[in-house]
Parts: C-alpha cells; sequence; structure tokens
C-alpha cells in the first residue's frame, strides 16, 4: 500500500484489527452482554410472579396470603440487586 495513502495508518491495512486480542475482547464483551440480558430477563420473570400472586390473592383466599406477597416482594428485590451487582461486577 502507497505510504501517502490516508489509509496506511488503519488497522486494516496492517491487520492490527484482528487481532487474538481483540476477538478475546469481543468474545468476552459478548458473554457479559448475554448475562446481563439474562438477567434482566430474571428481573422481568419475578416481576411476573408478584403480579401472578396478586391475581391468586383476588381469586383464592388463603391465610397464607401475606406471607406469599413478602416472599414474592422480597424475590423482586433480589433479582433487582443481583442484576445491580451483575452491572458491578461485569
Amino acid at each position: 500500500m502507497n505510504p501517502s495513502s490516508p489509509f496506511a495508518s488503519s488497522p486494516f491495512a496492517n491487520s492490527e484489527f484482528f487481532t487474538p486480542e481483540s476477538f478475546n475482547a469481543l468474545y468476552l464483551g459478548g458473554i457479559k452482554a448475554l448475562f446481563l440480558l439474562a438477567f434482566s430477563l430474571y428481573v422481568l420473570f419475578s416481576i411476573i410472579v408478584v403480579r401472578q400472586v396478586f391475581l391468586m390473592e383476588q381469586t383464592i383466599n388463603t391465610p397464607l396470603h401475606a406471607v406469599l406477597k413478602v416472599i414474592a416482594i422480597g424475590h423482586v428485590l433480589v433479582a433487582i440487586f443481583i442484576l445491580l451487582l451483575a452491572f458491578l461486577a461485569l
């Protein structure tokens, strides 16, 4: 390639773009993104569980409905906490 070319210092010109380190960084970034997506979906699932518990309470009267509500809300709080920890750790 002509050294006076504007693309002479491009990472594509001297094969510095596709190094094992760049593939490793891309791979790890993808894995981190998938974990964060999975944790986010789990938070959504836990919110749906809370909704189902509240709907169940309207349909079926049990003496444990208050305990079930506390457990469901605690589940959401723990899921959100784990998601925040994942953002900090990853």
